[in-house]
């Protein structure tokens, strides 16, 4: 009796972790890479350069090849900001809070495709590219994590609650424009780290709201 709970004890724990494995991402979605990006003295993208090929994710991460991703930040014109704590189970930054909404730009998607289905994806909205406002466009450098962000403001009402938690994100709130300004200004560890140039970019628009 003891060596079949032994058994199932260890099947079952196998299964968690498998599940642990496939929850947050697909490692092996595949993404376009590029070479030699055209990037302007305050890290705007000026041009993608050329493709590369295609990559799974988890290799475009390990080698740190420039890759496509959507950032859109959800504003209620009153000056608070919705803001995501991503899953634990993420392959990068774990458990930090980061933008509304966000993703990689898969292959064969457009940037205007993939910020349709990461809205409806993680905030289950469905809106129509035509209602986001592109704010501005920035080539990040993390190591092994190097994108080409093209980052989008949408604003309308919302109430953090109704967004349901999923694989990839844990949890919404809301944070007011002033707070979340110095959380990122100072670096702060609850947040997913984005570079000066980024932040002052953000918060030229954040600001006006």
């Amino acid at each position: 009796a003891t060596v079949s709970v032994l058994y199932w004890q260890m099947r079952r724990t196998h299964q968690l972790l498998c599940q642990a494995a496939c929850l947050g991402q697909n490692k092996n979605e595949l993404f376009m890479v590029w070479r030699d990006p055209v990037i302007g003295e305050s890290g705007e993208v000026l041009h993608r350069g050329a493709e590369a090929g295609l990559k799974e994710r988890w290799k475009v991460h390990r080698d740190g090849d420039w890759h496509c991703s959507v950032h859109v930040w959800v504003v209620d014109g009153n000056g608070e900001v919705l803001v995501q704590k991503r899953s634990q189970y993420k392959d990068t930054n774990p458990g930090k809070h980061d933008v509304s909404c966000a993703g990689h730009v898969t292959a064969g998607e457009s940037l205007e495709e993939t910020t349709v289905k990461e809205l409806k994806e993680e905030l289950n909205l469905d809106i129509q590219h035509s209602s986001l406002k592109l704010i501005f466009t920035h080539a990040a450098r993390g190591g092994t994590d190097n994108e080409l962000q093209y980052v989008y403001m949408h604003t309308a009402p919302f109430t953090p609650s109704a967004f349901p938690p999923s694989d990839e994100v844990e949890s919404f709130q809301s944070v007011k424009v002033s707070d979340l300004h110095e959380s990122l200004r100072a670096g702060s560890a609850r947040y997913v780290r984005r570079d000066a140039m980024y932040v002052r970019k953000l918060f030229e628009h954040l600001s006006k709201i």
